[in-house]
């Protein structure tokens, strides 16, 4: 479970299989937590990891939500290019975004900080409009700007340790179907970047 900060584009075929799946059922969470029901004639998924740092991060302010509704339509738009076919949770994302933030009648919302007991957190590199953004990684890479953390643990699943690297093959159907050299040179960049850093650290 995890809202990887990283280019949608960039991102490797199993995430963009297995993304829109978490990103719905984080969604459906922020339903059952702040109301205990979904007003949807979709069969809804049942509230998971609901203590999960992403989770808290979706449900603690409406925008939270709303990028996040977002996101999962990338992923699903992403995955349609790929594999030429819809995504079985992208009616699940559009649903849930045509229905708005699930406003919490006694629970209190946090939109410019975290609430009290979220360790790991960033406030600068959020997406626009967001105040700080939840970072659910180990704490190698942390720092205070989101896009830097996420870009760090993104690289860390193709080229960490063994014990880091995702255990299917790190593709990109993407660059495989379109001619995209700028796309290539951002992924080498954050390799690099990566690489330079942890160089001391098995690769």
């Amino acid at each position: 479970m995890n809202i990887f900060l990283f280019c949608v584009k960039l991102m490797f075929d199993p995430h963009v299989v297995k993304m829109p799946l978490e990103t719905a059922q984080l969604l459906y969470s922020v339903w059952w937590v702040n109301c205990g029901s979904v007003p949807t004639d979709l069969k809804p998924y049942k509230c998971t990891h609901k203590n999960h740092p992403s989770a808290v991060w979706a449900r603690s302010a409406p925008y939270h939500y709303i990028w996040l509704c977002k996101y999962g339509l990338a992923l699903c738009k992403e995955y349609t290019f790929r594999y030429k076919r819809l995504h079985k949770c992208q009616q699940h994302i559009e649903k849930l975004y045509s229905l708005g933030f699930p406003s919490p009648e006694k629970k209190k919302l946090y939109v410019e900080r975290p609430p009290p007991g979220m360790k790991q957190y960033a406030t600068s590199g959020c997406p626009r409009g967001i105040h700080w953004f939840a970072l659910a990684m180990p704490a190698k890479y942390l720092c205070s700007n989101a896009e830097k953390a996420y870009a760090r643990y993104y690289m860390s699943k193709a080229h960490g340790s063994v014990d880091e690297r995702m255990k299917k093959k790190a593709s990109n159907k993407r660059l495989e179907l379109e001619d995209r050299p700028d796309l290539i040179n951002v992924y080498k960049k954050c390799r690099r970047k990566y690489k330079k850093r942890y160089k001391n650290k098995p690769l």
